[in-house]
C-alpha cells in the first residue's frame, strides 16, 4: 500500500496580519469621542452648578441630584447596552445614544424647571452608559491580531473620559 508523503512544503504558512486601516482608525475615533462625552459633561457641570443654583434657586440637595442623576443614567445605560447592542447591532446602539444626547441637551438648554434638567441629564447619562459600553467594542475588534494597539486605542476612552 502506498502511504501519503507528508511534506513540510504542503503545510501552508499562516497569513501575516496587516495593521488596521481606515476601519481601525474610525473605530479608534469613535472610542475617543465616546470618552470625550463623559469627560466633557463631567467638567461642564462643575462650572454650571453655580449658575443653575442661582437661576433656578436650587439648593444643595437639588444640585447633588443634578450631578448624580447622570451617573444613575450611565449605570442603567451600560447595563442595558449589551442586550441592546447584541439584539439590534452596535451601530443602532450608538445612533440611539446620539439621539438621547441630543434630546437630553435640548431639554437642559430649554429647561424652565429643575425637573427638566434632571430628565435631560438622565437621558445624557443613559447615552453615556451606552457609548462607554458599546464604543470600545469595534476598536477592540478592529485592532485584530495587533494586541500592541489594543491597549492604547481602547485606553483612549479612559484618557478622554478623565479629560487628560
Amino acid at each position: 500500500m502506498l502511504q501519503p508523503v507528508s511534506s513540510p512544503i504542503a503545510t501552508p504558512c499562516p497569513p501575516q496580519a496587516s495593521p488596521p486601516g481606515a476601519t481601525g482608525v474610525r473605530a479608534a475615533l469613535t472610542t475617543a469621542m465616546a470618552g470625550l462625552l463623559v469627560g466633557l459633561d463631567t467638567g461642564l457641570i462643575a462650572e454650571a452648578l453655580g449658575f443653575i443654583g442661582h437661576d433656578f434657586h436650587a439648593g444643595a440637595r437639588a444640585q447633588e441630584w443634578i450631578v448624580s442623576v447622570l451617573m444613575i443614567g450611565a449605570l442603567l445605560g451600560s447595563l442595558g447596552a449589551g442586550v441592546f447592542s447584541r439584539r439590534f447591532g452596535r451601530r443602532l446602539a450608538l445612533g440611539t445614544a446620539t439621539l438621547l444626547i441630543g434630546a437630553g441637551a435640548l431639554l437642559c438648554a430649554t429647561a424652565g424647571l429643575i425637573g427638566q434638567i434632571l430628565l435631560g441629564r438622565f437621558l445624557i447619562g443613559v447615552a453615556i452608559g451606552i457609548c462607554t459600553f458599546t464604543a470600545p467594542l469595534p476598536a477592540w475588534r478592529e485592532t485584530g491580531p495587533w494586541p500592541v494597539l489594543r491597549v492604547p486605542v481602547v485606553g483612549q476612552l479612559g484618557h478622554a473620559a478623565l479629560g487628560r
